[in-house]
């Protein structure tokens, strides 16, 4: 009774995980589209912030009970990420107390908001049932829908960039870097899951032109590297990978060579000339004024510094230093570590059991993706790191249970005989 109990709890946990995963990685995109079409009131403001207190409401008791547990029986990443969370809550609370302006308010507020994002997204990572039919087909769906909608929109407006925001003078629309941020977790999803090579290729060269039509430029290159590289493990175990690999790059090379003209003056192949690139030029500030930042407080940071005295909050260093200057250098130290810990553990993982393990392979491509893109051009108020650091927990607590059940059974073997 007892287990069957606990089977039913933990099926539980897994569809109200992939209900959370479908709604801020689907229904992100669709909300905010049809905000700004006009066809919805902006009802639920951001969307992700109230998605993500429906995730923690439903999901805190256990995903604490379970990174506790693992915490005690050893788990070093669980308490790296324990010590992580705690370390930044315990900063935005002394933070809290003492704030004094709208500046400082506004600084507690953001990294409060980022951090509950990081854990709502670690919680539905612990849980996540990727070879759930429900996941599968919404995210075959909302490719093919997305591809078709965006190669129509090119089409029929001869414009390269989907931007939503211009449809109405709705406040509060996403940018196109929240489109990305969906569509990239959403085609490294099928990347991972996909039985056949032909899939795999399909969803490669249409993710190219999906986030090349969002204006997504990170994205866009992070994605390219990053399935590249796993192409590449695949294919010392499937030599037609090499195959499937060199199909896309001549089907791309084909169309960027007959669109060339067109192509070159769009806003995503201004990286071939950053120096007249206005968004890179003030990156560069950014950056220049972090490590002005760091230098003057190398262990503490200073808490809220990219805020400015009208209280926006976008003036930070566009990759990993923002949690150096933020929290200082140890926030900075355990957030590299958690990211290159689940990278490299995962890449261990594809290597160990093959690039045919869903999870290992969701599990590589979406933390290798989350450093990567935390070392070019995203700072840690970006929420995606949660979901990549919850899901390695996830995959690695699989791998470790496989390893015991073989090991005993080896034992039991060997103790018969």
């Amino acid at each position: 009774m007892l287990a069957k109990l606990h089977f039913s709890k933990k099926k539980s946990y897994e569809f109200f995980s992939a209900l959370g995963f479908i709604l801020l990685i689907l229904g992100f995109v669709i909300y905010h589209d049809l905000v700004g079409r006009e066809i919805l009131p902006r009802f639920l403001g951001g969307f992700f912030s109230w998605v993500s207190l429906a995730v923690l409401f439903i999901l805190t008791i256990p995903s604490l009970s379970l990174l506790l547990s693992r915490s005690r029986t050893g788990d070093g990443f669980a308490q790296l990420i324990i010590t992580l969370y705690f370390y930044i809550a315990s900063l935005i609370i002394w933070h809290w107390v003492w704030a004094s302006s709208v500046r400082e308010s506004a600084a507690v507020y953001q990294a409060a908001s980022s951090l509950m994002l990081w854990i709502a997204l670690t919680f539905i990572g612990l849980w996540l049932p990727i070879q759930m039919n429900f996941i599968r087909r919404s995210m075959w769906l909302a490719f093919y829908m997305s591809a078709s909608l965006l190669f129509w929109y090119v089409v029929t407006t001869n414009s390269v960039m989907y931007y939503a925001a211009s449809f109405s003078g709705v406040d509060g629309v996403a940018s196109y870097q929240g489109y990305a941020r969906s569509a990239l977790v959403g085609l490294l999803f099928l990347i991972a899951v996909s039985d056949f090579h032909w899939q795999r290729m399909l969803v490669y060269v249409g993710g190219i032109f999906i986030l090349f039509v969002l204006g997504a430029r990170s994205e866009l290159f992070s994605f390219i590297a990053v399935v590249t590289v796993y192409f590449t493990f695949s294919s010392a175990r499937s030599p037609r990978m090499i195959l499937v690999l060199a199909i896309a790059f001549l089907l791309l090379a084909s169309v960027a060579s007959a669109y060339w003209d067109w192509l070159i003056q769009s806003r995503q192949l201004q990286v071939l000339n950053l120096n007249e690139a206005s968004s890179w030029l003030a990156r560069q500030q950014l950056l220049i004024a972090s490590w002005q930042v760091i230098a003057a407080n190398p262990l503490t940071g200073d808490f809220g510094s990219h805020v400015r005295i009208d209280g926006s909050t976008g003036s930070y260093a566009h990759n990993i230093l923002s949690g150096w200057s933020s929290y200082g250098l140890l926030g900075f130290f355990l957030i590299s570590i958690a990211s290159v810990w689940a990278t490299i553990a995962s890449a261990v993982l594809v290597f160990r059991h093959s690039t045919s393990d869903k999870d290992v392979a969701f599990s590589f491509l979406l933390n290798a993706a989350v450093l990567l893109l935390l070392l070019v051009s995203k700072s840690v108020f970006w929420p995606l790191p949660g979901l990549a650091w919850g899901f390695y927990l996830a995959v690695y607590k699989r791998h470790a249970f496989r390893r015991h059940s073989n090991a005993d059974a080896r034992s039991q073997v060997g103790f018969a005989s």
